[in-house]
This record gives structure tokens, sequence and C-alpha cells, in this order.
């Protein structure tokens, strides 16, 4: 396995998957998230956070991201307020986590967000921790399962990898997988592109011995 496949391993094969902002309400992203992750048949781990602890579909939640046992998520799902995905990140990292998908907005694209979304990067380095989004709707992986999204569109395994600056064109690509059978292995809403920019996918999918076409939304 090349270095760069390897890098990019916990964001698209990860060996579990902490949600962040889950809840009992339904609309909430963390909610939905986590919704699909199970609806689509997710192969790894899964660890949703709540801070009440509460149920969420009928299954037990975490706390905390301290709770989760160190070693088995090395991705997690953010979708919750800007203002605390800092220390959770720092928090992910004591458990072992190497990549962070960032759902959440009000970052370099909000008025008030640049600065936020440098000091984003900057510790998601200093942590060793990859970084896609922020302000993203999510991504796929058909070989491991997985629907990480805040959208519902999860097409069938195919070669075809996905990176779109478009959350609704990557979804209206995936909308169109499912309706024709067009199968695809991975794709990603890159949204900011805070850290991993969209030629470092397609560097990444030259790479994926699972993609055999690249395309790409600019």
């Amino acid at each position: 396995m090349s270095a760069l496949v390897e890098r990019f391993r916990p964001l698209f094969q990860p060996r579990g998957v902490i949600v962040t902002g889950v809840s009992q309400h339904p609309g909430k992203f963390g909610t939905v998230a986590y919704h699909n992750l199970i609806a689509c048949g997710y192969t790894g781990e899964l660890f949703p956070i709540n801070r009440e602890g509460v149920e969420s579909f009928g299954r037990p939640t975490y706390k905390s991201i301290a709770e989760v046992p160190a070693g088995r998520a090395d991705l997690v799902f953010l979708c919750t307020p800007n203002t605390v995905n800092e220390e959770l990140l720092r928090e992910c990292a004591k458990v072992g986590v190497r990549a962070a998908f960032v759902a959440s907005a009000g970052y370099g694209e909000a008025a008030d967000g640049a600065e936020m979304e440098k000091r984003l990067v900057a510790l998601g380095r200093e942590l060793g921790i990859l970084i896609a989004g922020p302000n993203g709707q999510g991504l796929i992986s058909t070989g491991v399962s997985m629907c990480a999204q805040i959208v519902a569109p999860y097409p069938p395994a195919g070669p075809i990898s996905v990176v779109s600056q478009s959350g609704n064109l990557a979804s209206s690509f995936m909308n169109y997988g499912c309706l024709t059978g067009v199968g695809m292995s991975k794709a990603i809403s890159c949204g900011n592109s805070a850290m991993l920019e969209l030629a470092d996918y397609l560097e990444y999918f030259g790479e994926d011995p699972e993609t055999a076409v690249s395309l790409a939304y600019l």
C-alpha cells in the first residue's frame, strides 16, 4: 500500500466512525448521518455521541468522545457547532482518530469564520488528523458500505470515484447512480477544502486500487 493510499485510509476505510451531535430529533445533521450509516450497513463500528446519553434508533450512545474505546475509531463525522469542534478534535486525537469530516458551517464561507478555519487546519496538522471540509455534506465509500452524509443518496458499488466542490452536485451524481445502476467506489463533497483540496482527492483516486475512473466537479 502506497503512503498516499495509507494517508487517506482513515477517511475512506475507517475501522470505526464517531458521529457527534446525535440526538432524538430526526432532523439534526448528526442524527441523519448516524441513520445513514446504520441504514446502508456500514461494516465498522459506530460511536454516536449524545451529551445526555439517550438512545438513538434503539441503540445506546456515548456521552463524550472520552468514553469511546481507544484505537477503535479512525474517523469522526463532526456536525456540531463550530465553536466546540476544536475541543472535540483534541478529544478524538486521544482515542486514536486520524481523520475528520467536518460538516459544520460558519468557517471560511462566513464573514467572521476565516480565522476559525485557519485554526482548524493548524490543529489538524498538530494532532495528525486529516481534515475534509468544513461545510460539506459528507462522503461515501461502498467498499465498507459507508454512507457518512447529511443527505440520503447512496449508489451501488462500482469503479467510479467522485469529488465535488458542490454538495448538491455530488448528491446529483449519486442520485443518478442510484437511478441508473452506475456504480461508485467513493464520493465526497469537499466543502471549503480548508486542508484537503480537490487535487488531493484526485491524486488519491489515481492510486486507489478500488477506483478506475475519477469524476470531479469544480
